[in-house]
């Protein structure tokens, strides 16, 4: 019994500390398992705050990284507004372009019927203008008509009494005397030579007188400069054409003369057909005419200062006869017919200075240009 006792006693005590150690273990496994958890969350406490760190060590990469992306999408939005802005612009002008010409064209429609309406009233003033210029022309042609012939009858008047009455020369009018001195050049280019030949064959058509009155080819020429000396001055002269030449050298003066059309000259005493030039040929003449002046004025020499008209004469009536009249009152038609008439161009290659010496006129120089 007692031994029951004993080993019921043992039995106990060994369940006390199996029980007694399973509560410790269970204890210390809770701890140890408490202290993995909190190791544990340390670790990830520490992971982190690692990250953390590290997000706050790239927060300006990030930012600049955002800015950089902010700031393209600013640049790219603002390029496209700024197209919008241009594209919008042009539309504007193209419409404000399309009002302006759509009032344009009203204003200009609205012209054009002014100015229609001005044209019909002009014409109708024209029109009047010419039917009162129709009887004045009928008017004039009859006041020309008995002009000419009063014209007619006085040259003849005048030169039958010059034929009755004989003049003496004086003496001292000898010893006075000035000689005409000129300046010009001849006509040498055959074409137009042959073209003047048939302006002669058509004058003696018209009248045989013609072939006595027209100027013999060799005499052909266009006079550029006139003056007067007296005998003892005719080397005052030379040494002015001298000049002249000189001055036309330095300032490279060409002469390429055209001649064209026809025209009539009058004066008292002289009635001349001549062809006439080109206007830009009578320029270049009247040019060395202005020079020629220059240098024989400056010589002391006395030049014609009269209204200079260059022309190469065909036909001179110096104080025609009463028939000779008659030619006259013809030119007028020949001329309307050769208004245009073209005989050529004749390159000037020398200019001649002749004197009037005993009614011939005899060459003094020759300058080439």
């Amino acid at each position: 019994m007692l031994f029951e006792i004993s080993v019921a006693v043992g039995v106990t005590a060994l369940l006390s500390f199996l029980i007694f150690y399973f509560i410790i273990k269970l204890c210390f496994t809770k701890k140890r398992s408490d202290v993995d958890l909190e190791s544990q969350r340390e670790d990830q406490t520490n992971i982190l705050l690692l990250a953390i760190e590290r997000s706050v060590a790239n927060i300006p990469t990030l930012l600049k990284q955002q800015e950089q992306r902010i700031y393209g999408q600013i640049s790219q939005a603002s390029l496209a507004l700024e197209k919008k802005t241009e594209q919008v612009k042009q539309e504007i002008n193209t419409q404000t372009r399309l009002s302006n010409g759509k009032s344009f064209f009203t204003l200009l429609e609205g012209k054009i019927d002014s100015i229609s309406e001005q044209q019909t009233q002009h014409e109708n003033i024209l029109n009047n203008i010419q039917q009162d210029i129709g009887r004045l022309q009928t008017k004039d042609d009859e006041m020309l008509r008995m002009l000419n012939n009063l014209n007619i009858y006085k040259r003849v008047y005048t030169a039958t009494k010059k034929a009755e009455i004989v003049q003496q020369p004086s003496t001292s009018n000898l010893k006075t005397k000035k000689i005409d001195v000129c300046i010009s050049f001849h006509i040498i280019t055959p074409s137009i030579l042959r073209r003047i030949d048939s302006l002669y064959v058509e004058l003696t058509d018209q009248n045989k007188a013609y072939s006595r009155l027209v100027k013999p080819s060799e005499k052909l020429h266009v006079t550029i400069l006139k003056a007067f000396v007296k005998e003892h001055q005719l080397e005052k002269a030379k040494e002015a054409f001298v000049k002249t030449m000189a001055k036309l050298h330095e300032n490279n003066v060409k002469l390429p003369i055209m001649f064209q059309g026809t025209k009539c000259l009058h004066n008292e005493k002289n009635d001349v057909l001549a062809i006439d030039l080109a206007n830009k040929s009578k320029k270049r003449i009247n040019e060395v005419n202005e020079i020629a002046k220059d240098c024989f004025q400056q010589s002391c020499i006395s030049v014609d200062n009269c209204p200079f008209d260059p022309h190469l004469t065909v036909v001179h009536l110096k104080d025609p006869t009463y028939d000779d009249l008659q030619l006259v009152e013809e030119w007028d038609e020949f001329v309307d017919e050769h208004l245009t008439t073209a005989f050529g161009t004749e390159h000037v290659n020398e200019l001649k200075l002749t004197a009037n010496l005993c009614g011939e006129y005899t060459i003094l120089n020759t300058e080439s240009l």
